[in-house]
Order: C-alpha cells, then structure tokens, then sequence
C-alpha cells in the first residue's frame, strides 16, 4: 500500500492530493493537468476513485518491532494546505487563461491548442487527431494525424491509419504511409524505418539506402557506423550500408571517441573502426568511457577501471568502485571493507588500515596519506549485528543490509535509521533516495520522508538543491520540500551541475535551469554535463563544445572531439587535428 503526502509538495496538476494520515481530508482539482476545466463526469469519476481509494487505505497501529516499519509524512498545517491550494491553483489559472486565448482565436473547435510556437505554428488535436494552426487560428494542417507532429528540416513523421511516413509543411506525402515505425526525424538525411519485425534506412524522398532486412540497428550512425543485428549476432555498417565490420559478436555498443564495446564468447573487448581488438576479450560486463578517458570493468565479481588503450590503471581486484569525482577526479573503491582513494591515472591516495593486505595477486600502492578512513566496517557495530552490506561512510552515515532490506548506521555503529526500505542510497546534501513499496522518495538523517515514496525512478541524490524522478513515466525534478520544478515531460534527464540540468525531449537534448527555464536550445544529439563551465555536444555526426550561455565556443562542425587536458582540446576534422584553448582560440600545434 503507498501513502502519498503533500507535505510541502506542490504537486503535478491533475494529481489527487491525500493529506493526513488517514488521507480523509481531500482536494479535487478543478482542472486537468493541461490546464483544462474538468467535466462533471471527470469529477465525478475522481471522486469516486477517492472513495474507494479511503475504503482502502490502512491507518498505521502502534509500531510492532518485529514487522516493517510504515512511516507517513506528518500532516500539514493549515497554512501549509492553503498554501499548496494556492499554488495549485495559481499555476493552473495560467494556464487556462493562455489556453482560453488560444482556443478562441482558434474558433474553440479543438480540444486541445498548445501553447507553444513550432515554427510559428500550434498543435492542436480534435477527437484525438492532430494537426497545426498558425497565429491567427488558420488551419495550416487539418487534425487528420494520430500522433503529434514535430518538424525538422520541414518534414515531420506522421501516423496515419495505423501505418507511418512523412509529410512537409504544406501537408504533402512525401514519404509514403507504408511503415510501421519510423524515426521522428532524419539525421544526416536518413531515417530508420521497421516493417514487421526487420529494419533498415530510407533517405527523404523514401528511397531505401540500407536494405530493410536487419533484425536491431541504431537509431543513427555515430562517427559515420551504426551497429546491426543479423540472425542473431552484430557488427557494423556505414551509411552507404556496407558491412565494414564483420557481423560476429555477440553483442554492441556504440562507438566512442574510435572506440567501441563489443562481446564474444560471454566476454568483453573494445575495437577500433577497423575492427582491431584495442582492449582484450577478458571483462565480464559492458563498460563505457562516455565523456573521459577511464572506464570502470568487472572481472569475476571484483571491479577496477581500465583507460582506452586498455590498460588497467585501477586493476579489477576490488569488491566495489564508485564513480569518479568530477571535480577533483578521484573514485573511492572498496577492498575487504577498507576504504582506498584513487586518481584517474591509478595513483593510490590513501594508506590502507594495517589490517588490509589486499588481494592476493595484489600490487602494493604508494601510500599519499597516513589516515585511514572510516568505513562502515572499521567502526564496532554497537548493535552486533551482521550485514550482508556495509557500504562507505557519507556525511556520516553508511548504507547496511539484511536479506535485501536496507537501513543505516553511523559511525558508532548504532543502526539510526531501520533497515525497512527495499533500496536505499547514501546520503548527498543531507538527503537520501529509499525504495518503499517499489516506489521512489527522499527521507533525511532523522528518517522522515520529506519527498513521498511516489515516483517510479529516481536518480537517488540530490546535486544543487534538486533531484531527478520519474512519474507516469517521464522525467522531472523534485526537491527536498517535494516542490516540484517542471511538469514531468522529458524522456531523459542528467543531474543540476554549474546551475543547468541536461534534459531530453522528442529525440533532442538541451539544458533548462534552476527555475525550469529553457536556458540553452533543445537542439542536441548528444551532450554531457558541463565540466569547468563547458560541455561537449553533438549535432548529427558533428561535434564541437558549448559554454554555459549556450554559446559555441568551439563550432559544431568537428568530427570528433576529445576532453580537454592542460586547459587545451584536441579536434579532428577530416583526418586533421586541431587544438584550442578552453575560451575557442585555436593554438598553433
């Protein structure tokens, strides 16, 4: 059973709000969570939702200690209830106010007129069809299709009769309605399209570039190859679609920076674009170096990092590693319950407790700091019990587990928060994500849950005041007074970092900030968090850097580019590297 709080939460529109702890008092929205005045028959349906859902819901007893905890936010105030009351409303006024705009200068024939431009156009969606009007109301293109549209390059994807194709702007065919899927939009002037169960490549005018035969392929060519499946196994092809590396593996991923995963015989190797093994079959899971120059492998049931020339910088020799530290680029790791600091060339800053010898075939570190750290199992466990996990010390608590239910100690030992959650992360800005009941909160270092147990995804840390989660399967931000920042429309979200949030919608990424602002064009392929105030990104199979303004401070016009090393970047452009500092100068090397 969830119970679901409003306590400091200003929640999605739409969404009944439970208040107290035998949810008795109830608030039903007057709008929907476009902004629209609900039917009678809609708030009629709600409420007796509500009444069944009261029928249903269990007022904790008195705490039993041999069973599960189930703990309930604490009842708002009266102020705090007007409050969210308020803001509930504000918001949805705005709304209906630029919809009723809309909607009459539209003639009030739809049902639905978005209020933002897309080329100075509007959707709009009558019976569940959709079309565009333009800003006098014009029906530039009639509510005749059964999904959104969405323009690029004056095409968009469009579903029509169960079956898919593309029209323009004048609301011409100019891609038959013979798929049934196809890409939202075309990238490098292909998209991906899937008849019955095979897929393959059409160009604009329909052509079909890469035959239609392919069991799994990518959505789009990254550094000139995309990875196929063919009767069971994988490889590459490029554009022209011309097998260039052999159609063998077991498994793929995508390349990166020259290099790419790949898995024979159950194990894990990297290749280059000639499809020469650069790092070994010899790892038990897919790894990725993403945006730098490490990635973290798993050998058996011990992890390390190895770098692209697949050298082992941090041997697989550990029972746990952490992600590295963006900003000093350091990555704690885990060897029999001792806590050892590693920077990104391997170099060990920390002298292990005497205790630790390590692993067997282990090398000695240098020893760079005579401290040893606290680690959940180097305190005395005051409540002598026996953990299946102990995990690092973080702003002086430690995840603990036993048979799969999760808790924390601190660093005395003493269990301070029961082990009654189904997952459990570590403490970040004095928060912590729990899983109850298969559902995602934040409780703080009292154990009260300051952001309901609601969300079906978390990101489980919070990083500059706000964390991401998921409802009703989209993507948003939350914080720890459960105010949410935007409405939950993204398909993908990267954490707050120098003020900006990566985010992803219809396929593209840009960044809004911390009042849920656009701040840079929802224009990307690809991006990544900002690093010193720049982030690298891609559009097509082009790549350059950004800056926080949005501002190309190296053009997107690169085939490749590099991360920065001593304040300089290395980018190739066909076949030539280049070099510039981190304000866009090029450097004469």
């Amino acid at each position: 059973m969830t119970f679901i709080s409003t306590a400091g939460i200003g929640m999605v529109l739409g969404i009944t709000l439970f208040v107290g702890k035998t949810a008795n008092a109830q608030y039903i929205s007057a709008y929907d969570k476009n902004g629209s005045v609900r039917s009678a028959g809609d708030k009629a349906a709600e409420e007796a939702r509500n009444r069944q859902n009261r029928q249903n819901t269990y007022t904790p007893v008195e705490r039993n200690t041999n069973r599960r905890q189930t703990y309930v936010a604490p009842e708002l105030t009266l102020e705090e209830k007007r409050e969210v009351r308020l803001q509930e409303e504000r918001l949805a006024k705005s709304r209906l106010d630029k919809e009723a705009v809309l909607k009459k200068a539209a003639g009030s024939k739809y049902d639905f007129v978005d209020n933002r431009e897309e080329a100075g156009l509007r959707a709009v969606r009558v019976y569940g069809l959709w079309g565009f009007i333009d800003k006098s109301g014009t029906e530039v293109i009639p509510a005749m299709y059964q999904e959104r549209l969405s323009f690029m390059d004056g095409m968009a994807a469009a579903k029509q009769n169960g079956n898919w194709g593309y029209i323009n702007e004048n609301n011409l065919t100019v891609v038959p309605f013979a798929y049934d899927e196809v890409s939202r939009w075309f990238t490098d002037g292909l998209a991906r399209v899937r008849v019955g169960a095979k897929l393959g490549f059409i160009d604009k005018t329909g052509k079909v570039v890469i035959e239609i035969k392919f069991e799994d392929i990518d959505i789009a060519f990254l550094e000139g190859l995309a990875d196929v499946k063919l009767n069971g196994k994988w490889g590459f092809i490029d554009k022209t679609g011309k097998v260039v590396i052999p159609i063998k593996y077991d498994k793929t991923s995508y390349f990166r920076e020259g290099l790419a995963p790949v898995k024979l015989k159950e194990k894990w190797g990297g290749i280059d674009k000639t499809g020469k093994l650069v790092i070994p079959f010899r790892y038990d899971k897919e790894f990725s170096f993403y945006d730098r120059e490490v990635a973290k492998v798993c050998l058996g049931n011990k992890f390390g990092y190895i770098n692209r020339l697949g050298k082992e910088i941090i041997p697989p020799l550990y029972d746990a590693v952490d992600y590295f530290n963006s900003k000093n680029e350091t990555v704690s790791v885990m060897l029999n319950g001792e806590s050892i600091l590693f920077d990104i060339n391997g170099k060990n800053l920390t002298k292990p407790s005497a205790g630790n010898t390590g692993a067997k075939n282990q090398a000695k570190p240098p020893a760079a700091s005579p401290v040893k750290p606290v680690t959940a199992s180097s305190v005395t466990l005051a409540d002598n019990h026996n953990y299946t996990t102990r995990e690092v010390f973080h702003e002086g608590f430690a995840v603990v587990s036993i048979k799969n239910k999760y808790g924390y100690i601190n660093q005395t030992g003493k269990e301070v928060i029961p082990l009654q959650y189904e997952y459990a992360s570590s403490f970040k800005e004095g928060f912590a994500g729990v899983v109850i009941e298969k559902k995602c909160g934040f409780i703080d270092k009292t154990g009260k849950i300051v952001v309901p147990a609601i969300y079906e995804k978390s990101g489980f840390h919070f990083a500059e005041g706000w964390a991401e989660v998921m409802l009703n399967g989209k993507w948003g931000f939350v914080n720890a007074r459960g105010k949410v920042l935007t409405t939950f429309e993204y398909e993908e979200v990267i954490s707050f970092v120098d003020g900006l949030a990566a985010v992803k919608l219809n396929g593209k990424w840009g960044y809004i900030d911390k009042a849920g602002n656009i701040a840079i064009p929802i224009k990307y392929d690809r991006t990544v968090v900002f690093k010193e105030g720049l982030s690298s990104v891609r559009m097509g199979n082009k790549r350059g850097y950004i800056n926080t303004k949005g501002e190309e401070i190296i053009p997107v016009i690169y085939d490749d580019v590099y991360s920065f090393e001593n304040g300089k970047v290395r980018v190739i452009l066909d076949n030539q590297s280049f070099y510039f500092d981190k304000t866009g100068k090029k450097l004469n090397q």
